[in-house]
């Protein structure tokens, strides 16, 4: 029952910062006040600035800031015990990540819906907002290329089952737009026909998956495969058939898996490929025809997922398999800086600045909703980070934490293929036992959340690096750059770049995302410093106080230097010089940044000595 009793107490600490913290920034320290127009009003365009209800924004903003990330940061951080992970997502999100997204919401709102670079530019300076600028466009470009390479290998290897459901929801999506924003239909009948449809999907998506790595096969191999599916009673996805394959004496079985490895590889990039196209032209469409409904609408199972596990901890009153504290476990590095770095989405995230100032500003019909959908939306990600850790914890049964916990390589590294997105989808579906779900579907069911979210991340994350491209264009005087056709162009040559291109490592020729993926964790860190920092010195100029953004931004200033140098150690010791040189300008850049930010400190009043001054 303890497991039961955390996730209560959980929800009332969230529910109680909302209400106080939340509250206090809102009045003393930015001053809202209803009155002010928000900019989706007052540059209303129907392209990009467009005034929405909170209730589809929150879905939006929700579905867009949340991805894998707290799901597979929070399911990778038990190993250092639950304990740990649970205070720092905790504490994370109500201190520092409802506090970051919040802030960054407000000043763009303030400033025309511009991006929290743009306001940097605005208040610190040129070379500050062109700096903060780079560094976004490489998170951005990093993040969703090894985004579209890992959904592609689900689609292609693991989850199948989830490709009908999530082109389909496309087609809802669309159909949600068109009668929301063009036909003046009422909200709540539209979003439970979306949501009934996204059933079915689900349904149908289960019931004839999309194994395209079959169109790859030559004859013979296609035949073995066709038999192994007829002793299984069951479509087998690719890598299911690897192993039904390796059981079978036969020798053309053996040429078969090579076959099967190599349409594996060709669907893959078949479906990267489509992916980073999907991405593109959704960049440049109106938001309220697809981006908007389709996060709003996908939101709805999130929410499914996340209820389902809670009320499972009650049904099913798990134990915690998980030690309270692992901390000397072999093979596991240092708790300090790593569990910081390793669970961003789930308590503070420099992505979700860009999320916050890029596409939600934009769509914010009142001021006055910014704390429900920036402060409240962070909390909703801890909640969903919260129970990842529970279910990791409680949900893998006796003896589960040695079984999928014993090795940090295998925990820490594969995204979705690793041990502890295992552990979260095996722990899941034991509590969805709770509501009769049969395990099987349980399993089916949280991979397709966790896939259907990738997605959303990918398409909202690529019309963010389109926004970033546009003003970065702006910043340096190019504005043939700033068309947004050009720029969502160049944003999907960045994504193909880090999904295809390969570089060398110690381990062999790998994509360039995969190879340089360890250093995202630093930098998402990095960038949510630089927007805490972005932040108080919006305050500092209008001659209001900014503590609750300095102390984060100190702690993170640390974390994330440490993580740095760890990264740096590790990386010369293999002479990993790809991931070092990364490493070192991505350094250098963000301490320029943070130097341009302390000048400006010291050529501007404080609060205090401004009022003195008056």
């Amino acid at each position: 029952m303890l497991a039961a009793a955390i996730a209560v107490l959980v929800i009332v600490l969230f529910y109680g910062a909302y209400r106080i913290y939340g509250g206090y920034l809102a009045r003393s320290v930015f001053g809202i006040r209803d009155e002010e127009m928000a900019p989706s009003v007052e540059f209303k365009d129907g392209l990009d600035y467009v005034p929405t209800n909170k209730w589809v924004l929150f879905g939006h903003h929700f579905a867009s800031i949340a991805g894998v990330g707290p799901i597979l940061g929070p399911a990778i951080a038990v190993i250092w015990g639950w304990l740990p992970a649970l205070v720092w997502i905790v504490a994370g999100s109500i201190f520092m990540g409802a506090v970051h997204d919040f802030g960054a919401l407000v000043i763009s709102v303030r400033n025309e819906g511009r991006s929290v670079g743009e306001v940097v530019g605005r208040v610190i300076g040129r070379r500050a907002r062109i700096l903060f600028m780079a560094i976004s466009a490489f998170l951005i470009s990093l993040a969703m290329g090894v985004f579209a390479y890992t959904v592609g290998s689900l689609f292609a290897s693991l989850y199948p089952e989830a490709v009908l459901s999530v082109f389909g929801l496309m087609a809802v999506a669309l159909a949600v737009g068109f009668l929301i924003y063009r036909k003046g239909a009422a909200l709540l009948p539209v979003t439970i026909a979306g949501i009934a449809v996204m059933g079915l999907l689900l349904w149908a998506g289960i019931k004839y998956p999309v194994n395209l790595y079959k169109s790859f096969l030559p004859a013979p191999s296609r035949q073995l495969v066709a038999e192994a599916e007829t002793r299984s009673g069951a479509p087998l996805n690719a890598a299911a058939l690897k192993h039904k394959l390796a059981e079978d004496p036969a020798p053309a079985a053996a040429q078969a898996i090579l076959d099967a490895a190599k349409a594996e590889n060709s669907a893959r990039s078949a479906w990267v490929w489509t992916l980073v196209a999907y991405a593109a032209v959704a960049s440049v469409l109106p938001v309220w025809l697809l981006l908007q409904p389709r996060d709003y609408i996908n939101s709805y199972l999130l929410y499914f997922g996340v209820a389902a596990l809670y009320v499972g901890l009650f049904l099913v009153r798990p134990e915690m398999a998980a030690p309270t504290t692992n901390l000397h476990q072999a093979g596991v590095p240092s708790l300090f800086p790593l569990l910081f770095v390793t669970v961003a989405c789930g308590a503070i995230s420099g992505f979700h600045c860009l999320v916050a100032s890029g596409t939600t500003s934009k769509q914010l019909g009142r001021i006055k909703e910014a704390r429900f959908i920036g402060y409240g939306g962070m909390l909703a990600e801890g909640v969903l980070a919260a129970v990842v850790v529970l279910a990791c914890a409680a949900g893998i049964g006796a003896g589960g934490f040695s079984e999928y916990y014993g090795d940090w390589t295998a925990v820490e590294r594969g995204g979705m293929m690793s041990k502890s997105a295992q552990a979260f989808i095996d722990g899941g579906a034991n509590l969805f036992n709770g509501l009769l779900i049969p395990r099987d579907w349980g399993k089916a069911l949280l991979s397709l959340v966790v896939v259907s979210f990738a997605m959303t991340t990918l398409d909202s994350g690529t019309r963010l690096l389109r926004y970033n491209l546009e003003e970065l264009a702006r910043a340096i005087r190019l504005p043939v750059l700033g068309n947004r056709f050009v720029a969502a162009a160049i944003g999907a040559a960045m994504l193909a770049f880090f999904a295809f291109v390969k570089i060398n490592t110690p381990a062999g020729p790998r994509p360039a995302g995969i190879a340089i993926w360890n250093l995202f964790g630093a930098s998402n860190q990095i960038l949510a410093a630089l927007s805490l920092l972005a932040v108080a010195a919006y305050l500092r100029l209008k001659g209001k106080s900014g503590w609750p953004f300095l102390l984060p931004f100190v702690f993170l200033l640390a974390v994330t230097g440490a993580a740095l140098y760890l990264r740096v150690k590790i990386d010369l010791a293999d002479h990993n010089w790809s991931l070092l040189v990364t490493e070192l300008v991505t350094a250098l850049l963000a301490v320029w940044l943070i130097v341009e930010g302390a000048l400006f400190f010291i050529r501007t009043p404080a609060a205090g000595q401004k009022r003195a001054e008056n």
